[in-house]
């Protein structure tokens, strides 16, 4: 029995990115960053279960009401990328402030201590999603 060739596309080279390319992906990244703010804002006004993923859209000015599930999924999406876009600068502080720890010499209690609580602290005062 002989295997049947299958035609495949001509290898093309991939295009070199574009200012437009650029464009879109910041405009992604700007409509990504305004859902998260308005959900933060409004699950921290109303609570997680009494917001709708609609009243984000619009809280956030798009006019699509599945822009929240395009960018996220679902509302558990939504919730972890709000974490993450807070957690990662707190666990950067962490091990920045761990490994200067550690080159100072024996660990002390106190000093671990603050490394832990410190970065949370001034999450808090951020004015960027910090009591949100």
């Amino acid at each position: 029995m002989t295997k049947r060739k299958v035609p495949t596309k001509p290898r093309t080279k991939p295009s070199k990115p574009t200012a437009s390319d650029a464009t879109a992906r910041r405009g992604t990244e700007d409509t990504r960053l305004a859902l998260i703010r308005a959900a933060e804002r409004l699950f921290s006004e109303r609570g997680f279960d009494a917001v709708s993923l609609r009243e984000v859209s619009t809280a956030a000015g798009q006019a699509n009401n599945s822009a929240v599930s395009y960018h996220f999924g679902s509302r558990e999406g939504l919730v972890d990328a709000s974490l993450m876009r807070h957690s990662a600068p707190i666990h950067l502080r962490y091990d920045a402030q761990l490994d200067l720890l550690e080159r100072q010499g024996p660990l002390q209690l106190r000093a671990l201590i603050e490394t832990q609580v410190r970065p949370i602290v001034a999450k808090l005062d951020d004015p960027d999603g910090g009591w949100e």
